[in-house]
C-alpha cells in the first residue's frame, strides 16, 4: 500500500494508526517494537516507500 513521506516516522510510534481500524487490523506495535530492539543494539531502521505501490523496511546493526 505504501506510506506517504510525511507519515513514515509515525509508522514507528506505538499504537499510532495511519488508517481506520476497519481498513487494516492490528494494534500497531510491530514496527515500534522493531525500532526499540534495533536502537538498543545500536542500529537504525527506516522505511523506503512509494505511496500506492508498497514499502520496504530497512535496518542496520553495527558489526561487533
Amino acid at each position: 500500500m505504501g506510506i506517504e513521506e510525511n507519515n513514515r516516522e509515525k509508522a514507528f510510534v506505538i499504537f499510532k494508526r495511519l488508517h481506520d481500524r476497519e481498513e487494516y487490523s492490528g494494534i500497531r506495535i510491530g514496527l515500534a517494537l522493531c525500532k526499540k530492539i534495533i536502537a538498543l543494539h545500536g542500529g537504525v531502521i527506516w522505511i523506503e516507500s512509494k505511496f500506492g505501490q508498497g514499502s520496504i523496511i530497512n535496518f542496520t546493526l553495527p558489526k561487533k
